[in-house]
């Protein structure tokens, strides 16, 4: 299990979770469509196949959750792959890499939106991911408080990816259980706070996920001025987009206009962000 990286098939990360996030994401928003979608997958009893090849990803570091809840970064092979050699014949050593926050933190947020779209289908199942979820969670709160009683601040400018990977398990986790202790972690580390934030700022915060999540989130649960940022962040961001892709020979969007060429630029261009803001304004100009 586990995606590999960049064409190799040595390195499995957490982060490439990111892509498991929106699939799931798109079984929540359009179920009757996704949940329908035949993608030739080996399947899994009784489970449509967007969420099985979701759960392919996630059951990579479901396997290596330590007892205590912790999670590891991923696996990775003493070096790249051999000349000659094919995937499933490697012949060198892999290696599992010590766990921290910030990815156990992001797995958490990954198998809770998982529980959240399997519980129709096997609520017994939800059940196993919604409880490796919780203690991932927990694993990583109490390194945090940890740390933090030991003299070591873990400034939010310093760690800020790790914050915000907690701030999206701990509003995916609240939106799965209502529970407010979730909610209440959510609003230390949210850039809703400020109206008019940036939602997507390199070196201060990327909380494209989490501020979507709340925008459509159902509103009783929410704050209504944490909701109504939450919704501007999402306009703001795809109007960025759009005013980017006005101004460029090819049309490209992009949420984030400094992002240099060689990182990923042309093929992982925007495009969640103005699909984001279409569901919840439904404005023509940002299907087209």
């Amino acid at each position: 299990g586990g995606y590999h990286d960049a064409g190799d098939w040595n390195p499995r990360r957490v982060t490439h979770m990111y892509t498991t996030l929106a699939q799931l994401e798109l079984c929540e928003l359009y179920p009757d469509y996704f949940n329908k979608l035949n993608l030739n997958i080996p399947p899994v009893d009784g489970v449509p196949d967007m969420i099985s090849e979701a759960l392919f990803e996630i059951d990579c570091f479901r396997r290596l959750q330590m007892p205590d809840g912790a999670i590891p970064y991923g696996i990775e092979t003493e070096g790249d792959p051999s000349s000659g050699e094919v995937s499933w014949l490697a012949t060198q050593h892999c290696y599992v890499l010590a766990p921290n926050i910030r990815d156990t933190w992001l797995y958490a947020a990954v198998a809770g939106r998982a529980a959240k779209v399997l519980k129709p289908f096997k609520p017994d199942l939800a059940q196993i991911y919604l409880e490796s979820a919780i203690r991932a969670f927990n694993w990583a709160e109490g390194e945090l408080a940890g740390k933090r009683a030991a003299g070591q601040p873990m400034e939010k400018k310093d760690y800020w990816d790790a914050f915000d990977a907690r701030n999206l398990s701990s509003i995916v986790l609240y939106d799965i259980s209502g529970d407010k202790t979730y909610h209440e972690v959510f609003m230390q580390d949210t850039c809703l706070k400020q109206p008019g934030a940036e939602i997507v700022s390199w070196g201060f915060n990327i909380q494209c996920d989490p501020v979507f999540l709340y925008a459509r989130m159902d509103p009783a649960k929410t704050d209504p001025k944490i909701r109504e940022n939450a919704r501007a962040g999402v306009i703001s961001l795809a109007e960025r987009s759009l005013k980017y892709a006005a101004g460029n020979a090819f049309n490209i969007t992009q949420r984030e206009p400094g992002r240099p060429m060689f990182a990923g630029f042309f093929s992982t261009s925007g495009g969640s962000e103005l699909v984001r803001a279409h569901y919840l304004t439904g404005k023509l100009e940002y299907l087209q």
